[in-house]
């Protein structure tokens, strides 16, 4: 009697593991993106996740004119060129800055961050098993990642990272996403121009290095259109760059 009770619980728990596996591979998607919705607070209509950089810009020519206005600025990993209006804040990983109004600079503000090449996919090892093996690549799946498109736990992670890894932007009613290649370096920007200012978040690789730099710009006067940020992000680099 026993053994017919415990081979009528196996086979009752074979079945609703089956049903089990077979719910969560049917419904995963949708729980998937209910989790992101209202466990992490992303919504899908945000515009910042329905849009994606799309086609790559390519810009061959800078402006050495306004380039020339522009004052250096020189870190012990880094050099680059700036507007004398912005005020300059050398950031870290650590210090999410974007994402609350810790500071009271006023007027324009420029953050910048560098990291060394591989250094997300050295932080996100198990990220290299879905076939992300540079930090571009890395990017570019978080860049294009949507709440709408979350069908694995791959999407759901990278759609997690654009909302971690985004700076604040205003109402996000204007935004726009681009990719781009200028001088030697390629990348993305995603920014807005609204009543607020103009925010503009740069995430910036050296070609044939794979040294990231994030660049947001705060444009509180509105003093900076996107040719000008080409121009500043073009001047970023290492200090070991010949």
């Amino acid at each position: 009697m026993k053994k017919n009770n415990f081979t009528h619980y196996f086979i009752l728990a074979l079945v609703l593991g089956a049903c089990l596996g077979f719910i969560i591979y049917q419904a995963g998607p949708n729980l998937l993106r209910l989790y992101v919705r209202l466990g992490v607070g992303i919504s899908e209509h945000q515009p910042l996740f329905c849009r994606d950089p799309g086609q790559e810009v390519t810009r061959g020519e800078i402006d050495q004119a306004y380039k020339s206005e522009l004052k250096p600025y020189d870190y012990a990993d880094m050099q680059f060129l700036a507007p004398k209006e912005f005020t300059i804040v050398k950031e870290t990983i650590k210090r999410y800055y974007y994402k609350k109004h810790r500071r009271k600079e006023h007027g324009g503000t420029i953050y910048i961050l560098h990291e060394p090449p591989r250094y997300f996919v050295t932080l996100f090892p198990d990220i290299a098993k879905k076939g992300v093996n540079d930090d571009y690549e890395f990017f570019t799946r978080t860049m294009k990642a949507k709440t709408v498109e979350i069908h694995n736990f791959t999407d759901a992670f990278f759609t997690v990272i654009k909302s971690l890894f985004t700076p604040y932007l205003g109402d996000q009613k204007n935004l726009k996403m681009i990719r781009f290649v200028v001088s030697d370096k390629r990348g993305f920007i995603t920014y807005n121009l609204c009543e607020e200012g103009n925010f503009y978040d740069c995430n910036v690789f050296i070609n044939g290095r794979g040294d990231y730099f994030k660049v947001y710009i705060k444009d509180t006067s509105k003093l900076l259109d996107i040719e000008k940020v080409y121009t500043i992000i073009s001047t970023v680099r290492t200090t070991k760059q010949q």
